[in-house]
């Protein structure tokens, strides 16, 4: 049936869109699921216009649509992240972890007092892993090691092509402006033909 395909490429885009927000603190598999995601979204309408270019009126229909401001911002922002990770290289998104919270047990408050004076004057070596809702807290300074429970971790995610935006909700966004596309078509021209 007319649209099979389109809605299957659509559903994928979907999952993928599902994947993030489990997964946004997780550094690489956000990425990963990220970039499937702008992959497989960006190849919705491309799969579209092949399934449905010789169904009269709908290559009209489809040229004389003009995406508003915001949808054309979306486009150029998404296909611009597509470039990047299929031509450039793999895609990063920029993370900000904002720990406001950590577990120090009441033996351990002197030691960890004192390394974060040290701290305060040098460069410290930080690493965060778990999720953030159960994240692990390492800093190491002239190789003085101390690793704690952080119990508040807030994860921001940018991509450079959209800076003032985060990057879940421009995926939304993106997902929903396709989705519309796809189901006017779908109404438009199934019924029609």
């Amino acid at each position: 049936m007319r649209g099979d395909r389109t809605k299957h490429k659509l559903e994928e885009a979907k999952f993928f869109l599902d994947q993030l927000t489990p997964n946004y603190g997780k550094l690489k598999k956000f990425d990963y699921f990220l970039s499937a995601f702008i992959s497989s979204a960006r190849s919705v309408l491309w799969g579209m216009r092949n399934e449905y270019s010789a169904v009269p009126g709908w290559e009209t229909w489809y040229e004389a649509r003009k995406p508003n401001e915001e949808e054309a911002a979306l486009l150029k922002g998404t296909n611009k992240v597509r470039i990047r990770t299929e031509k450039i290289g793999s895609l990063q998104t920029a993370s900000t972890f904002t720990v406001t919270g950590i577990t120090v047990p009441i033996e351990d408050l002197e030691k960890f007092k004192a390394f974060m004076v040290k701290a305060s004057e040098q460069k410290v070596a930080v690493k965060l892993s778990g999720t953030s809702k159960n994240a692990q807290l390492e800093m190491e300074l002239n190789g003085e090691r101390i690793s704690y429970p952080a119990t508040e971790v807030l994860v921001e995610r940018k991509l450079d092509e959209f800076p003032d935006s985060d990057i879940l909700e421009v995926c939304r966004n993106y997902y929903n402006a396709i989705k519309s596309v796809v189901e006017e078509s779908t109404r438009t021209f199934n019924e029609q033909y």
